[in-house]
């Protein structure tokens, strides 16, 4: 994940982690080097962001466990708190829970018990083991699909600006739109798309830009869903 700056948390796995079944599986965190596993067990309702969670955690998981049909438990009481700039694994044996739990970590998945927070305005993004793609469109136009807030922002500035050029425009209202616009534009890079696109592209070595989908190996199809993931540049991913 060298490509984005936007890849983001640190784990840090808690006693309860030790204590749940996922751990025989060696379920394991796997940080980068300058990252350090800290034990985590903040009481739930203090004054910090979250109710309980450190400000500077931007997901928690407080005591998760997932049961699936049969009764029978897939993994149980697992806390895990992710800082910024991480990078981190999730390591066990086939059918441990491991997909699941990035599912409860992702907000993808809402069947479990216990509580997940995430940090307010944190963007998450998830990549499924098969990922969907419009078989209507062709790699490049799949790709674009990630891009639909930057182009709506682009668009919609465009629009401001040449309505600046009616006789009755109200340049006060249109100019604080277009500035509002201008800065959400840069937050985001929008400027120079194509260029953004043609470089993400290139990174993950993505078929063709008008292959058909539908040919596409399982593989090639993960690198264009990934592409078009990093593209939309979440905080968590």
């Amino acid at each position: 994940m060298m490509l984005s700056r936007h890849v983001a948390s640190r784990s840090v796995a808690s006693r309860s982690l030790r204590s749940s079944s996922l751990t025989p599986n060696w379920l394991a965190a796997v940080q980068h080097p300058c990252n350090a596993v800290r034990g985590f067990a903040a009481p739930s309702g203090s004054s910090n962001a979250g109710g309980g969670v450190p400000g500077d955690f931007v997901c928690h998981l407080r005591d998760v466990g997932v049961t699936i049909p049969g009764g029978k438990k897939l993994f149980d009481r697992v806390s895990l708190g992710f800082l910024r700039g991480a990078k981190i694994g999730v390591l066990g044996s086939n059918g441990s829970g491991k997909s699941t739990l990035l599912k409860v970590i992702a907000g993808v998945s809402s069947d479990f018990d216990g509580e997940r927070w995430v940090k307010d305005g944190l963007k998450v993004g998830y990549l499924p083991q098969e990922p969907q793609l419009d078989p209507s469109k062709n790699v490049y136009e799949n790709i674009m699909d990630g891009l639909k807030e930057s182009q709506t922002l682009l668009a919609k500035f465009d629009e401001v600006s040449m309505a600046m050029g009616e006789p009755d425009a109200d340049f006060d209202a249109l100019l604080d739109e277009q500035a509002k616009l201008q800065d959400q534009i840069e937050h985001l890079g929008c400027w120079d798309l194509s260029h953004e696109v043609e470089k993400a592209m290139a990174a993950l070595r993505v078929p063709a830009p008008d292959a058909d989908v539908e040919v596409l190996s399982g593989g090639e199809r993960r690198r264009v869903a990934l592409c078009r993931l990093l593209l939309e540049k979440p905080d968590m991913l």
